[in-house]
């Protein structure tokens, strides 16, 4: 008995395919890629800054910018945009065919990230003249949270932009093989801040402090049960 045709009135379900030119793959793979190894980056140190009880603050940039009513969320809300333009990036990657077609998109990259590595370096010059202006008590300048919290982070994220730069002009120039590495490297530090931020998240809302008290004996006792009394 012969099969029938599909005659059904409904299509039967199936995954749109997503039709995209080689230039615009490499666009979207260009950018892509950069600002999930910028936010990525920024969001494992910011994550680490989260462990120092207050100690070290450490802020991710841009977001604030772009998104609004994110509040205390927007270390998460950048490590998820950082893991989905990862996505991105590895989608659109094998979907280049032309070498030619890099080095444009990846031109604007680093035009981009190169602002942003020149205006932390400014910034940089402006803390340490601030500090050097602040020297003496009567001045007020908190030297410790100006360094600890200003120019520490962002110097860490200037450097970050500098190295998407150099990253960015080797892959205009030509070299393909860069690109896959700095493939592989935005997904594993995208991956890496994200398991991060959500880890110390999680500390932050659900870890019990434990308050001790040395005794003569010169041992500590642990008092933690007394908060669960109300007092």
């Amino acid at each position: 008995m012969e099969p029938q045709a599909n005659n059904s009135v409904v299509e039967p379900l199936g995954l749109p395919k997503i039709k995209i030119s080689g230039e615009k793959a490499a666009a979207v793979n260009a950018f892509a890629l950069s600002f999930a190894a910028f936010f990525g980056f920024t969001a494992i140190f910011a994550a680490i800054a989260s462990f120092t009880d207050g100690n070290w603050f450490f802020g991710i940039p841009l977001i604030g910018l772009v998104l609004s009513n994110v509040g205390a969320a927007s270390a998460l809300v950048a490590t998820l945009l950082a893991v989905a333009c990862a996505l991105v990036g590895m989608m659109t990657l094998k979907k280049i065919t032309d070498k030619a077609t890099l080095a444009k998109p990846w031109k604007r990259v680093a035009k981009v990230f190169l602002i942003l590595a020149v205006i932390y370096g400014i910034t940089l010059i402006g803390l340490a003249l601030y500090s050097l202006m602040g020297v003496g008590g009567k001045s007020g300048v908190g030297h410790k949270n100006l360094w600890l919290s200003n120019f520490i982070p962002n110097l860490i994220t200037g450097i970050a932009a500098g190295a998407i730069f150099f990253f960015a002009k080797k892959i205009e120039s030509g070299k393909t093989e860069i690109l896959r590495l700095f493939n592989l490297v935005s997904i594993a530090i995208a991956g890496i801040g994200f398991v991060m931020i959500v880890i110390s998240t999680l500390v932050g809302f659900y870890a019990q402090k434990s308050y001790t008290y040395p005794s003569s004996g010169g041992n500590s006792y642990d008092w933690s049960w007394i908060n669960d009394l109300g007092f």
